[in-house]
């Protein structure tokens, strides 16, 4: 897989010698020193996130996603020399592996402008299901802000959208074969 091009941000030193010392202070649940390394390498970490994934939700997400795996594991972090490599690859594995969720949405759009979305959904998907479709069909939200809209975690958004557009490929596959 060949690596995108990426510079660090300016004013962001990657060789920072306080980095030991704030993982031993949120290994004690020092949440100052969690907000000071956020301060210092959010940049760098949203940076490479929206390179890689060349969405603005998605690099918000992985830069939580990879400070709260600093939260968690920081004895496993604070085992590598520099933190900077450190969350730099855990940026790069999060944003690989990321499901893109709303790209599957946009993939799907073809398939409901073929349906009559209503009669083949209301007989295949939950009421819950159809709402969130709905949203990000119609109404051209994103998953955070259905999640918002609904007041649903947003992983559970994610997984009802996935089901709602499984079922609905599964009834546009079997009503193409009657027809």
């Amino acid at each position: 897989m060949a690596v995108p091009s990426f510079t660090v941000p300016a004013g962001v030193d990657v060789s920072c010698a306080a980095d030991t010392l704030l993982l031993n202070q949120i290994i004690q649940r020092d949440t100052q020193a969690l907000a000071s390394l956020y301060d210092h390498y959010g940049p760098l970490i949203y940076a490479l996130a929206l390179r890689i994934s060349g969405e603005r939700q998605a690099a918000e997400e992985i830069v939580v996603d990879v400070f709260y795996e600093l939260w968690q594991s920081a004895d496993r972090f604070r085992a590598n020399r520099r933190l900077a490599a450190a969350l730099l690859a855990a940026t790069w594995r999060r944003a690989h592996h990321q499901r893109p969720v709303v790209r599957e949405t946009e993939v799907a759009v073809s398939t409901l402008d073929k349906l009559p979305l209503h009669g083949i959904a209301q007989a295949a998907l939950s009421a819950e299901h159809l709402a969130i479709l709905e949203l990000a069909y119609y109404d051209r939200l994103t998953v955070a802000d259905i999640a918002s809209r609904l007041d649903m975690p947003l992983s559970q958004v994610q997984m009802k959208l996935r089901q709602g557009l499984l079922l609905l490929h599964k009834q546009a596959f079997v009503a193409t074969e009657i027809s």
